[in-house]
C-alpha cells in the first residue's frame, strides 16, 4: 500500500484517529507500506512547519516505509490524472496527489490516504470514512 503524507505524519506522531486505524490497517493486511520519493519533500515541509527536526522524522518514517521512485511514465500519468480529477469537479486535487494515484496504478499498489478528493476513485481507500 503507498501511504498519502498525512497518514504517515499521523502515524509517527501517533495522532488520532488515523495512527490506530493505519496500525490495524497494517497488522490485518500484511503488505508493506510504500511512499513515492517526492513525499519525503512533504514530510520535510510539513515537519519543519510544526517546528520538528526532519532528521528525526526522515528516521521514524525509514522504520516502516519503504520508497518507491518515480519513472518518467509516472510523471506523464500524473498531470494527465490530475487534469481529468479537475474536469471531474475535484478541484483541489493536487499533482502531488496525482503523483501517489499514478505510481499506486503502476505498481498496483492501494493508495491510503484521508483526503476527501480521493472518495470513489478506484484503488484507493480513504481511512475516516465509513463504508
Amino acid at each position: 500500500m503507498i501511504l498519502d503524507t498525512s497518514i504517515v505524519l499521523d502515524f509517527i506522531w501517533e495522532r488520532e484517529p488515523v495512527s490506530t486505524e493505519l496500525t490495524k490497517l497494517l497488522i490485518e493486511s500484511g503488505e508493506n507500506a510504500y511512499i513515492t520519493q517526492h513525499q519525503l519533500a512533504e514530510i520535510s515541509d510539513v515537519t519543519v512547519k510544526n517546528n520538528r527536526d526532519p532528521n528525526i522524522s526522515f528516521t521514524e518514517v525509514e522504520l516502516f516505509v519503504t520508497k518507491i521512485s518515480l519513472t518518467k511514465d509516472d510523471l506523464i500519468e500524473s498531470g494527465k490524472i490530475k487534469w481529468q480529477c479537475r474536469q471531474e469537479g475535484r478541484t483541489k486535487f493536487s499533482l502531488a496527489d496525482a503523483v501517489m494515484l499514478a505510481v499506486s496504478i503502476r505498481t498496483g499498489q492501494t493508495l491510503i490516504t484521508k483526503d476527501r478528493d480521493f472518495i470513489g476513485i478506484d484503488g484507493v481507500k480513504v481511512l475516516g470514512i465509513k463504508p
